[in-house]
């Protein structure tokens, strides 16, 4: 079984194999998990990877961090939600989450709210939903999805029937998504 010290290694050994530093946001949050689990011994835990908390970080994640994403939370099991808003995510990051969530059974819940995403990103996502059954709840509020996003989403919710949420809020949706969408 997965913790916090092997995801830690894990994603030090993703950036490496990737080329890249890994990201002292990311290094922050897992630091911080495990202090806390030195106090808690929590089996699971929810990484809290904000763009707009400032108490942690002044930089905002991008799609470079979404591909070493992909790689290190691939075969994780002790990662169960992920708060990626406000960051700088966009369609080809949304590709890479996509990816993640075709392998990643352990993940329940995934804010990507207020990112960069667009309908592309939003075919990504809702195509990975297809496959993966675990996701309970989905955050895209403020993503320009567009009216076609919204399609990909309904169409998704017609073959899973797991997801429990999944808020579209301030999407740019038309009805076309609406009436798509199973009753």
């Amino acid at each position: 079984m997965a913790d916090i010290y092997e995801t830690e290694n894990n994603y030090t050994l993703a950036c490496s194999e990737k080329r890249l530093e890994p990201n002292p946001t990311v290094i922050n949050m897992l630091q911080f998990e495990m202090d806390e689990n030195i106090i808690l011994c929590n089996k699971s835990t929810s990484l809290y990877l904000a763009g707009n908390n400032k108490v942690m970080t002044d930089t905002r994640l991008t799609d470079t961090d979404m591909d070493v994403f992909e790689r290190w939370l691939t075969n994780n099991t002790y990662v169960i939600a992920l708060d990626l808003r406000f960051n700088n995510i966009t369609d080809k990051g949304a590709l890479s989450i996509a990816k993640l969530l075709t392998k990643n059974f352990s993940i329940q819940k995934l804010n990507l709210m207020c990112n960069d995403i667009g309908p592309k990103g939003a075919q990504y996502i809702a195509g990975s939903l297809h496959r993966n059954k675990a996701i309970k709840s989905l955050r895209m509020t403020g993503n320009k999805i567009g009216d076609k996003g919204g399609v990909y989403f309904a169409e998704a919710l017609q073959i899973n029937d797991q997801l429990e949420e999944l808020d579209l809020g301030d999407c740019d949706l038309k009805i076309s998504s609406i009436i798509t969408a199973p009753c």
